[in-house]
This record gives C-alpha cells, sequence and structure tokens, in this order.
C-alpha cells in the first residue's frame, strides 16, 4: 500500500490514513508515561478528517497551501511524513487547550508539535488534530524524555542482532580493550 492511502472509504472522515509501511499507527503514548501525566495510552493515528479553519487530521493542513508550503521549507514531502517525524521520536508531552496533548520533536531550533486528542469511537486511540513547526512551544510540560536523542523506536532485528553480539564478545575479547 502506498503511503497516505486512505484504507476503505475515501469520503469518511474517520478512516486512517497508512504509512508507506502500510500501518495506520504512526506512534504510541506508552502505558508508563499515559500513567504518570495522567492521560490515557494508546497508538497515535492520522485521520483523514476534513479542511478548513475548523477542520482536523490530514485535510486539515493538506489542503492548508501555507501550512504545506512551511512543511516543504523544513524538508517534508507532506503532512504524513511531518507526523511520523514527530510520533516516532518526541521529546516531550505537554497539555494543550480542549483537554488535548500537544507531542513534541526538538529539531534545529524550533519545536515540531502534532496536537493530539484521545478518542474511543471505533478504536481506542489519540487522533492527531493538526500540526505545525514552531519557534517555541510554550505549553505546560507534562512529560520529558529523559534518553538523549528523544524517544526511540523499536529495534529492528539486525539491530538487536547487533546489540547482542555486542554484548556478547567472549571474555578474551573484552580483555584487550
Amino acid at each position: 500500500m502506498l503511503a497516505g492511502i486512505i484504507k476503505m472509504n475515501p469520503h469518511d472522515p474517520f478512516e486512517f490514513i497508512l504509512t508507506s509501511s502500510g500501518r495506520d499507527e504512526l506512534g504510541e503514548i506508552p502505558h508508563e508515561v499515559a500513567v504518570g501525566i495522567g492521560y490515557h495510552n494508546g497508538p497515535i493515528k492520522l485521520q483523514r478528517g476534513f479542511p478548513g479553519p475548523k477542520g482536523y487530521g490530514f485535510l486539515h493542513v493538506e489542503k492548508n497551501a501555507r501550512r504545506m508550503q512551511l512543511l516543504s521549507d523544513f524538508g517534508f514531502g507532506g503532512f504524513l511524513q511531518f507526523c511520523e517525524f514527530v510520533a516516532q521520536h518526541y521529546d516531550w508531552i505537554g497539555k494543550a487547550k480542549k483537554d488535548r496533548l500537544i507531542i513534541v520533536r526538538e529539531h534545529d531550533g524550533y519545536d515540531f508539535c502534532l496536537f493530539i486528542e484521545h478518542k474511543i469511537k471505533g478504536t481506542d486511540h489519540w487522533s492527531i488534530v493538526t500540526g505545525l513547526p514552531k519557534r517555541i512551544s510554550r505549553e505546560e510540560k507534562l512529560w520529558v524524555n529523559s534518553r538523549m536523542g528523544g524517544s526511540e523506536p523499536t529495534p529492528c532485528t539486525v539491530e538487536k542482532r547487533i546489540r547482542f553480539e555486542t554484548l556478547s564478545l567472549s571474555e578474551k575479547t573484552k580483555s584487550r580493550r
């Protein structure tokens, strides 16, 4: 499946946008983090939504020429690419208006922000309402990632094998270091 393809009905604002790998989950709010900040855990997903100032989701940003130009100026090919960039490696979570959260990835002096809200209709998930780069995001921080370099996606099989091999060095090899 191609990135940005809608699962079933291209006119249904509740349908999820798929990534280049065919998944509808762009990231997640893990259980440990959710408990610590007093919100629900769950996957972060991007719905088709609808355009306009009162819109949300994929079409809310993709149909906004000014916002798309801004994302393009930062090197993003579209809103889905921006969402993946932020949702997979965010540095902190903050409290936004209307019982929403903001997830932020700090990059090159900017805060790349996604505003999300919890949805339980159909599937329990966090839905991306909108997103944009900001010079400084002033929302109250609820959680800050303590890992250097931001949150990390689950390592692939090759990375796991390399880590295992590194940890499995013989005592002889270790003593030479």
